[in-house]
């Protein structure tokens, strides 16, 4: 199970741009996960929600956004999603293809909520 060291390392990532001591409440951590990557949402959700619990962190949620596999063709420079595996271009026919989008595994940005009473 490979999401409890991304949800650690999400986790990591977080403490290092946000000192949780001076009480800014992390509302949301706002990911992009490609679809290549086989992360499980459900997984990260719940690895993620079991190492933050009774923690400074314990009232975030993530908010992931899914980005579908995208490959471009070298010969026509054609982009597009594969409808299942494709294997070649659908507009030349090349089998020459790169993978642009689907790969991602990003923090896009943590929501604070500042100011706020600590709720226990």
């Amino acid at each position: 199970m490979h999401e409890l060291s991304i949800a650690q390392e999400i986790i990591r990532i977080i403490e290092d741009q946000v000192d949780v001591n001076e009480r800014p409440r992390v509302r949301a951590v706002q990911l992009r996960i490609g679809s290549m990557t086989n992360i499980l949402d459900d997984s990260l959700q719940f690895c993620f929600a079991a190492l933050i619990d009774n923690t400074p962190l314990h009232l975030a949620k993530l908010d992931i956004e899914k980005v579908p596999l995208t490959l471009s063709c070298y010969r026509c420079k054609h982009s597009f999603v594969p409808d299942g595996w494709a294997a070649s271009c659908p507009q030349c026919g090349g089998n020459s293809l790169q993978t642009v989008a689907g790969q991602e595994l990003d923090i896009r940005s943590i929501e604070l909520e500042e100011n706020t009473p600590e709720v226990v």
